[in-house]
């Protein structure tokens, strides 16, 4: 298993910090939090790093959480003369590196995510942001451009662009791209209105955020450097800026109120809080349950950024905070003051204290879960021209349609309004003649529509994003996930495009039943969840309720070998909206709408039988609707894509780090909820239970130090690590708390149970992506071989305890 620097740090530091603190000289202050009378107080602990004479303008953590970056200005002189720049061991404040060539105040600091390059924005006439390279501790550039002082630099997460901000509007444009490879200028953004405070990058690195002092945020799209969006919540002056990690939210810190956190997808602000104090710095937690933000009145604030609740209010400072930061295992929250102070916050502390772990359901330890094997999934497919896999529908005479009445009594089992009218179109049943003819096996994804896109024959998607995610079309994360918000006008030119049409309306329900009735895998009702043979995500008014896209093969295939053909999206086909022969007639048929059928993520359960017809507009487009092709029978044109003969050994070295560290972590997951269910009921006492957790936590610390030599993972691969890293940091919260009432409590078993069932649908769908890029069967075997060593020590040691 190869694993990147930056997520080993990440885990040994998460585990360092909740075994056994690390070490530091902690002190004890006072937090009233927002769950006990005002007069209660809580103490916790803190690390406090004085810098006499310097106002602290900015504070970052490295990508690997081991140190602490500072920016300073020297507010006795008005120049920091001394150390602007400072490098701190993050877990007990001892100062390692200075960097202080340039001797000008720093007003913003920013750590590459390749854990590299060092920058910082100085108030400076024309030397204004300059580089440092933290391999060699020199510094590597100065980029000059702005006027004056830039107030905030932010790197792209793929570490190649620097972007920059100032309040230079008098003398140019004030925010800045720069190639971190070549030093350039890339460009000067446009529509810059009033000076520039903040800077942030979406967390896939498309589109970058400014907020400006006339309180008013831009955000562009660096493909094509144009403004798309110009929010302005009526709040004065934005001084702080920050995406979150899944980039749908947008927080910002303004003048006339404490912060405001806006929809990115809706552009609307969702909530407002304002604490009679304005926030300079604004920061989610890196698995974005919390909000923070330093205020101009020296408090620290803390939200959860789900139920928007004040949690934590911690006082210490004495003036105003200029800057905040998580770590990046999210164990700690840095605040730095113009008080000459750093304090380093213990976020579990007050964060497992006081704020209320999700509920999540329980979940008892499950079997890794792999995909149907590849000779199963393509033994009978053929590839079209475009190698898309399709399958054969024999030609026949085949029942359609169905009983209203049942349709009815389904309907009521998941809502009260239902009326027999919905279904009368349904009736009745009857027999059609069908050829033989081909049929997409999955959904065409996101991908698959872009090669038409660029072919210059289909139009994008209406809207990029999707119910959830804000950008969804065109982000290589979910390339394989179905395309949406294509009308039918757009389905119809893909598939023709391909050389291919839309199923007819008998096709499609013949291909669907697979010869089953009335759902895809038979009489059985559905269940709502991606691996139940029995149904797929849907809405449920519960759990699954507004849910969103899976990638597609996401939901097991019926008789046909066909995926998703219940769930996920509705697809569109040929046929105009009429009455079947014989049956009622309406004022809404005939060439009015289009049909579109099996269900999704947004419809109930009883949707997503296979004769359900659902009459749309052909120009309309929505985010729960997808495209499947059909055509007429063919051998194979094109060939499963196959990679080069080294393609498999390359292909597994990029893979092997998601894939191994999926299996461990799900394995470590398991076991630890395990280990939490055993004290719970009284099979083992407190201190075996501690030794387990700590031995568990230990071999993942272990194991994964063995494998701290990989590449940087590719792009395909990096969201994954990043999905793992989180989890990674979740799970060790859970390892021995220091609050022994947290072990085997049904609050801590809730929340486990819902990680592993999160790290188990994970590596479900790192294993499926990684076959689609052409990983085989047996190279994923291969890896999984490779841990099963290490696994069954994991198993011995725990299971077998000392």
């Amino acid at each position: 298993m190869i694993m990147p620097r930056t997520a080993t740090f990440l885990l040994l530091f998460a585990i360092c910090i909740v075994l056994v603190g690390c070490g530091g000289q902690d002190q004890t202050m006072e937090v009233v939090p927002t769950d006990v009378e005002p007069t209660e107080t809580v103490a916790i602990t803190k690390i406090i790093l004085d810098l006499p004479g310097d106002d602290v303008t900015s504070v970052t953590y490295s990508p690997d959480g081991a140190w602490l970056v500072t920016g300073a200005w020297d507010s006795g002189t008005d120049t920091a003369v001394f150390d602007e720049i400072r490098i701190w061991d993050a877990s007990d404040g001892e100062q390692l590196l200075s960097f202080s060539e340039r001797g000008e105040p720093v007003l913003s600091v920013a750590f590459s995510p390749d854990g590299r390059w060092l920058a910082a924005g100085l108030v400076d006439n024309s030397d204004n942001v300059v580089l440092w390279d933290v391999t060699t501790e020199k510094m590597a550039a100065v980029l000059e451009g702005h006027a004056t002082w830039v107030t905030s630099v932010a790197f792209s997460p793929d570490s190649r662009l620097l972007a920059s901000g100032s309040d230079d509007t008098l003398g140019s444009p004030a925010v800045k791209l720069w190639d971190v490879a070549t030093f350039e200028l890339i460009t000067t953004l446009e529509n810059v209105t009033y000076d520039v405070n903040s800077v942030a990058f979406s967390p896939d690195g498309r589109y970058l955020a400014a907020g400006q002092d006339d309180g008013v945020i831009q955000i562009w799209d660096l493909t094509t450097f144009e403004v798309v969006a110009t929010l302005n919540g009526d709040a004065g002056d934005v001084f702080s800026l920050a995406f979150s990690p899944d980039g749908s939210l947008l927080a910002t810190g303004v003048l006339f109120a404490t912060v405001q956190v806006w929809d990115v997808q809706e552009e609307k602000v969702l909530w407002t809080q304002d604490h009679g104090s304005y926030a300079r710095s604004v920061a989610f937690s890196s698995d974005g349950r919390l909000l923070a933000a330093g205020l101009e009145d020296g408090m620290v604030l803390v939200w959860d950024s789900m139920s928007h609740e004040l949690i934590s209010t911690l006082e210490v400072h004495q003036q105003r905070v200029n800057s905040v930061a998580f770590s990046p295992a999210g164990d700690r929250l840095a605040s730095g003051s113009d008080d000459n102070t750093v304090v380093l916050w213990p976020v579990q502390e007050f964060h497992l204290g006081v704020v209320s772990l999700p509920e999540l359901p329980a979940a008892t330890a499950a079997p890794v879960i792999r995909p149907t094997s590849t000779s199963e999934v393509i033994s009978n497919v053929r590839f079209d021209a475009f190698d898309v896999p399709m399958l054969p529908i024999p030609g026949g005479n085949y029942l359609i349609g169905g009983r209203p009445e049942q349709s009815l009594e389904i309907c009521l089992k998941y809502r009260d309004d239902c009326l027999l009218e919905w279904f009368t179109d349904e009736s009745p049943i009857h027999e059609v003649a069908i050829d033989e003819f081909m049929i997409d096996q999955f959904e065409v994804s996101n991908a698959r529509f872009a090669e038409c896109v660029e072919a210059g024959v289909c139009e994008p998607p209406d809207l990029a994003s999707s119910a959830t995610r804000p950008f969804y079309y065109g982000n290589p994360r979910f390339d394989d996930y179905p395309v949406i918000y294509a009308s039918w006008e757009d389905a119809n030119s893909y598939c023709q495009w391909r050389g291919a049409r839309l199923p007819t309306e008998a096709e499609w329900e013949t291909a669907a039943r697979g010869g089953r009735e009335p759902y895809p895998w038979g009489s059985s009702e559905p269940v709502c969840a991606a691996n139940s043979p029995y149904g797929a995500k849907f809405d449920d008014e519960g759990s699954c309720n507004d849910t969103d896209t899976e990638a597609v093969g996401t939901y097991r295939p019926n008789a046909y070998e066909l995926y998703d053909m219940a769930g996920n999206v509705m697809e569109w086909t040929a046929d105009w909206y009429d009455a079947y022969p014989g049956g009622p007639s309406s004022n809404e048929y005939g060439e009015i709408y289009r049909v579109a059928r099996g269900g999704s993520w947004y419809t109930f359960g009883y949707a997503l039988r296979a004769h359900i017809r659902f009459p749309v507009i052909p120009s309309a487009s929505f985010d729960h609707y997808g495209i499947r092709c059909a055509s007429a029978p063919f051998e194979s044109f094109g060939s499963a894509p196959q990679p080069p003969a080294n393609g498999q050994e390359q292909l597994q070295d990029e893979w092997r780090p998601a894939i191994s560290n999926a299996i461990l972590l799900s394995t470590t997951c398991q076991l630890m909820f395990e280990t939490h269910f055993k004290y719970s009921e009284g099979e083992i006492d407190l201190t075996r239970a501690k030794s387990e957790l700590t031995t568990e936590g230990d071999f993942v610390g272990f194991a994964v130090r063995g494998f701290s030599s990989g590449p940087v993972p590719s792009l395909a691969v990096a969201p994954y690590i990043l999905e793992l890293e989180q989890q990674t940091n979740t799970l060790a919260y859970l390892l021995p708390p220091k609050n022994d009432s947290l072990i085997g409590s049904a609050q801590t078993l809730d929340t486990l149970g819902g990680i592993c069932g999160s790290l188990n649908n994970l590596m479900t769908e790192i294993v499926h992506t990684s076959m689609a890029a052409g990983l085989s069967e047996a190279s994923v075997d291969e890896i999984d071989q490779e841990m099963t060593p290490m696994i069954n020590d994991l198993y011995d040691t725990v299971m077998g305890g000392s």
